[in-house]
């Protein structure tokens, strides 16, 4: 994190001599960005520069997109905001469906962002196999040679034509969702999904892979913990060794939204010390197997911790880290889901604006969007930012 930022803060302000050869050199970056061929490289340092200066217009475009396709799911995952009863009631009342796609104006626009980004991240709350644009998706990056895709699926609609498709229009990264290794427990938590159909979509991409001589999609198990499952962590490394997944990220379930008190109290943010200690098992045993380990950032930030929010009462002697030390994502992280909102994150609870009605500059430069990035500079965590589960709050 820049010095101007964090140790001089935004009460020095630069000089016009200053202001002046800065405003030349971004206008150099969009100047290149638009006439040369590699466009993510000159966004990225167009974007860590007005990072670096604080500035909180952005001409970059986001570093990281996260597209949310749709949210039609074959599954009815009980842990899943989907099958909650009381957003079920929301839609209904709103007249939107549960299984609505992104709005073709708006894939018109987030499609055109693909060779900016660094990551273009097919994550929504539904199956990315069931959304009607998949394949243009495939195609455009296959054509353009981005080299930048990336997405999540359940892994239980892995077909062969898929898998081919995957591995041919050079995906870099699959992963999987799973929560469970044993077939049993993983039907419970999955309802309407079979273990062995996620181990032959695993095998499928490794074939394909194979007969195409191809590095990527490089594949990990993005598993997902809660109360009941955690203890076996442990195995699910084990399951990753067995079935030549080379990495694992480790992810915690908000549950605070579920309808059952029971099943929220089984989120982990109340069970720190189990917690901590399976955390510790799993990373043992991946070092053991040869996996790769990923601890998410709401875990590292709750560990981190100890389950302590900063508060605004501590002495001001207290040392603490800056927010911008532990967030950046209104500068360079933008989600649009299948409503055609635009928000800075998964967690926070506010959107920069609609895709809808506004272009995505405008969007991303929205009077809420400048206003988190000058709150997020001063240290001021906004409340939209509290009691989510990245806690970035949590000292």
């Amino acid at each position: 994190m820049s010095r101007f930022l964090l140790d001089k803060g935004l009460s020095l302000l630069p000089d016009p001599i200053r202001s002046a050869g800065r405003a030349v050199k971004r206008a150099r970056l969009r100047l290149l960005r638009a006439l040369l061929h590699d466009k993510r490289r000159w966004n990225t340092a167009l974007n860590q520069r007005e990072l670096y200066h604080g500035r909180v217009r952005l001409d970059s475009y986001p570093r990281f997109i996260q597209v949310g396709s749709t949210m039609a799911c074959n599954l009815r995952c009980f842990f899943c905001m989907r099958t909650v009863e009381s957003v079920r009631e929301q839609h209904a009342r709103r007249k939107t469906r549960l299984d609505r796609e992104m709005p073709q104006p708006v894939f018109e626009q987030v499609l055109a962002l693909m060779p900016y980004a660094e990551t273009f991240d097919l994550t929504p709350f539904g199956e990315n196999f069931l959304f009607s644009q998949l394949d243009r998706i495939l195609e455009t990056h296959q054509r353009l040679g981005c080299n930048n895709l990336t997405m999540t699926t359940a892994g239980t609609l892995l077909t062969p034509r898929w898998a081919e498709q995957i591995v041919r229009s050079r995906v870099q990264h699959v992963k999987i969702s799973i929560e469970e290794t044993d077939p049993e427990r993983y039907a419970a938590m999955r309802i309407g999904a079979r273990l062995e159909q996620v181990v032959e979509g695993i095998h499928l991409l490794h074939e394909w892979k194979h007969r195409l001589d191809s590095p990527v999609p490089r594949l990990t198990l993005a598993a997902s913990y809660m109360l009941r499952n955690i203890e076996r962590l442990p195995d699910m490394v084990l399951f990753a060794a067995e079935h030549g997944v080379p990495e694992i990220y480790v992810q915690m379930l908000e549950l605070k939204y579920n309808d059952d008190p029971e099943v929220q109290q089984e989120e982990l943010t109340y069970h720190i010390p189990l917690l901590r200690r399976m955390i510790a098992e799993g990373e043992v045993e991946a070092r053991r197997l040869g996996i790769a380990y990923v601890v998410t950032m709401p875990i590292r930030n709750l560990l981190d911790s100890g389950g302590a929010a900063v508060s605004d009462a501590a002495p001001a002697s207290r040392t603490r880290r800056h927010l911008m030390q532990k967030c950046t994502n209104p500068w360079w992280w933008a989600y649009m889901d299948e409503n055609g909102l635009l928000w800075p994150c998964c967690w926070a609870k506010v959107a920069f604006g609609s895709l809808l009605h506004e272009p995505f500059l405008k969007v991303w430069n929205s009077e809420i969007a400048q206003d988190m990035r000058r709150r997020f500079l001063a240290n001021d965590i906004p409340d939209y930012c509290r009691g989510q589960l990245c806690h970035v709050e949590f000292e």
